[in-house]
């Protein structure tokens, strides 16, 4: 499983999901070859609950022919709270 997170890049450096790669909307186009493995299922997520870029970025792999894509379901912040693991 891959974990692709939609925040910010400083927001990424400062602290993620362990064995979570930055991927921002933005670039998914460029970098997605270079990160993802295709067939391989990818959880995306962002900053909080009513951010929508971890529903756009699943729907630009899911274009891009990437399957299965999953949003998490909760927030970088949720995860946060309930104290999981971070890495820095």
């Amino acid at each position: 499983m891959i974990i692709a997170d939609a925040r910010a890049s400083e927001e990424f450096e400062k602290a993620h999901i362990p064995g979570a790669i930055s991927l921002l909307i933005a670039e998914v186009e460029k970098r997605a070859a270079s990160v993802l493995k295709k067939g391989v299922p990818i959880v995306t997520y962002s900053e909080d609950i009513n951010c929508p870029a971890k529903i756009i970025l699943a729907e630009r792999l899911e274009k891009l022919g990437y399957q299965p894509i999953y949003a998490y379901e909760g927030s970088y912040a949720d995860w946060v709270e309930l104290g999981y693991p971070l890495e820095k």
